[in-house]
């Protein structure tokens, strides 16, 4: 769904990620349909969280133009079988004004809208859900998610969970030279991960460079991949399950495939081995399809 020329905050845009970035949103969509219908007639309400939700309209790069496509907030929005609530985090005000106009002109009144850090708001809504479903879409800017409030979500056991992780920014900040991290780096990487493990797990000592050489310094062996499934493994002793991640790539424009950008991860908290079946079922439907 798009504004009308007539909106006042039409020209309100995102501007934001390319092809990679339509490749997550059209596995959101297939996903959020299956999930409405299956449990519409169960005696639980059902939520959708976006945790960065953004504006509802993304500008993507594609080629040499950009392209406007639907954000996951306003895909959410025409989901049928609606869900009972939407609740959308995002810390731009202008973004919380056009996701608000938005809203009101599909007619939507089932949503609540904060404003705000989602490291801050999530772990409030997450609690507040009861026994209760929800579908908790995570796309965060950069490192900006932290890991306790994954454990919040994966604390509650009702949700199903997309988590857009950032590889790049990951193995970026984890500089290959141990000696380019410096302190504040070294926090944001904890922070994001939840631990100080990932020193010793993906860096190991400098092969000496001559007879002189005292002090080799660390330096990463782990190639991004291979990161990527030491992050498999920390998300898989919060969640119950973790599916295998969809890795993104960059796209260059002789066609070829660039450097791994992201790795879009599916994960239940809900530790019934029905839930997690059903789940399942529809998070490989969804990623095949998209």
């Amino acid at each position: 769904m798009v504004l009308g020329d007539e909106d006042p905050i039409s020209d309100v845009k995102h501007e934001f990620g390319a092809q990679h970035t339509a490749e997550k949103l059209r596995v959101v969509a297939e996903y959020l349909p299956l999930y409405t219908t299956a449990l519409k007639n169960q005696p639980f309400k059902l939520h959708y969280v976006d945790a960065f939700a953004g504006a509802g309209i993304c500008n993507i790069k594609d080629g040499e133009t950009r392209v406007e496509i639907e954000g996951s907030a306003s895909i959410a929005m025409r989901c049928e079988p609606p869900f009972h609530k939407m609740v959308f985090i995002e810390k731009e005000r202008k973004h919380i004004d056009r996701l608000r106009a938005m809203l009101d002109t599909a007619g939507r009144r089932n949503y609540e809208l904060k404003q705000g850090d989602a490291n801050e708001h999530l772990p409030d809504v997450m609690r507040q859900l009861g026994r209760d479903r929800a579908i908790v879409f995570i796309d965060p800017y950069g490192m900006q998610l932290a890991w306790s409030t994954l454990e919040a979500v994966a604390r509650s056991k009702v949700a199903d969970v997309w988590y857009l992780f950032p590889l790049s920014a990951f193995y970026r900040q984890a500089a290959r030279d141990a000696s380019g991290i410096d302190e504040d780096k070294k926090r944001a990487l904890t922070r994001m991960m939840g631990t100080d493990e990932w020193e010793k797990d993906l860096y190991a000592p400098k092969r000496q460079a001559g007879l002189f050489d005292d002090a080799p310094g660390y330096e990463r062996e782990a190639g991004p991949l291979q990161m990527l499934e030491w992050v498999t493994r920390r998300l898989e002793k919060i969640f119950p399950y973790v599916a295998e991640p969809k890795v993104l790539y960059a796209h260059l424009s002789s066609g070829a495939q660039g450097a791994p950008l992201f790795a879009l991860y599916f994960m239940i908290s809900n530790d019934k081995h029905n839930a997690i079946a059903l789940a399942k079922k529809f998070a490989q439907h969804s990623l095949k399809r998209a």
